[in-house]
């Protein structure tokens, strides 16, 4: 899954604001193009790595956007890609459950900080 930049930027800055003390907006900015960004380090670098991937047989690359515009077309693509046969049944409750709708009404399950002694 690639998301844009951008997104990834404004969304982790909102997200994380309620949860840990964030420096300034250019300062986090300054941040999100290093290398010690996250986890798995610079965006440019990790979604290069798999760019140069995407033709290998068992590699699916999908983007954020393109999963948001059509969900239905995303999911029936990953089945696809995985070779599930999945009903239209299968397919709606993914989707139903993939939504951001769903995945906010059970967002307490993500709290890393409440697992994490």
């Amino acid at each position: 899954m690639i998301r844009d930049p951008k997104d990834i930027f404004v969304s982790s800055y909102f997200f994380l604001q309620n949860m840990i003390p964030l420096p300034s907006v250019a300062a986090w900015a300054k941040l999100f193009q290093s290398d010690d960004f996250n986890t798995w380090g610079s965006w440019a670098i990790n979604t290069a790595g798999y760019w140069s991937q995407r033709h290998r047989p068992n590699v699916l690359v999908l983007s954020f956007k393109e999963m948001k515009r059509d969900l239905p077309a995303a999911v029936r693509r990953i089945a696809g890609f995985l070779d599930v046969q999945a009903t239209g049944e299968v397919l709606r409750r993914v989707c139903e459950r993939s939504s951001f709708e769903y995945m906010k009404s059970i967002d307490h399950k993500f709290e890393v900080w409440n697992v994490i002694p």
